[in-house]
């Protein structure tokens, strides 16, 4: 089911309001399986991802779902999200599979657990 599955949708551990989001191996597992994602979980999840240089998919969905702290309505804006980025798999699948490879890379460079553990 999984290799036929467009996109995951990442359900992370926790949904708070935070200035810190809370990364668990629900979200590094599908940066690591080279796809594209919808992540329910603590506010600014996505920009965290993004601080850590990985790549989002904001070109092909409306993220601004990543800011509410209202876990229903963050709910609702994600499932919309996940079905544009769904139809947009469909209309750009090289452009987004390009992202997918740039976040599998990023999450197996060496380089970057290094720096990870040193902060």
């Amino acid at each position: 089911m999984h290799s036929i599955a467009k996109v995951n949708v990442v359900l992370e551990t926790t949904v708070y309001n935070t200035v810190e989001p809370y990364l668990t191996e629900k979200t590094y597992k599908t940066l690591a399986q080279h796809r594209p994602f919808i992540i329910i979980g603590d506010t600014n999840i996505l920009k965290k991802l993004r601080d850590q240089g990985f790549k989002t998919f904001d070109k092909y969905c409306d993220e601004s779902y990543d800011t509410v702290a209202d876990p229903l309505l963050k709910s609702q804006m994600a499932v919309s999200a996940l079905k544009q980025l769904v139809e947009n798999c469909n209309r750009y699948p090289d452009e987004i599979d390009q992202i997918c490879k740039h976040n599998q890379q990023l999450f197996f460079n060496q380089q970057r657990h290094t720096d990870n553990l040193a902060t």
